[in-house]
């Protein structure tokens, strides 16, 4: 532990574990993208994934190959949001487990004539 971790926010710590813990008290959504797509603990990412709510910025994370796609795919509700997952994921189980989640016909023939 550095001098300096007393006197930060606990979701900047140099200890992992304590940053993971003070991320699940954040609300603030500009902090929690950030931690999301730069913090290099994945276990801190999830973390940041599971407090966010900004469906954009979920999506964004689940576009991604990294490792933490499937829990931003797990929080977006938007179905619109979905939709472009489905479309423009970098993995193709996150693409499928987009398409699972989608129910609208008419979103569903648009994603089978286009990818």
């Amino acid at each position: 532990m550095s001098l300096f971790d007393r006197f930060r926010p606990k979701w900047q710590h140099s200890d992992p574990a304590v940053r993971a813990t003070g991320v699940r008290s954040l609300d603030d959504q500009t902090v929690l993208a950030q931690i999301a797509f730069e913090e290099p603990v994945e276990a801190v990412r999830l973390a940041a994934i599971e407090r966010l709510t900004d469906q954009r910025t979920l999506t964004r994370l689940a576009c991604r190959s990294d490792s933490a796609a499937p829990a931003a795919l797990r929080r977006l509700s938007d179905r619109s949001q979905l939709a472009a997952v489905a479309l423009a994921a970098e993995r193709p189980e996150i693409r499928h487990l987009a398409l699972e989640r989608i129910e609208d016909s008419v979103v569903l023939h648009r994603i089978a004539t286009s990818d």
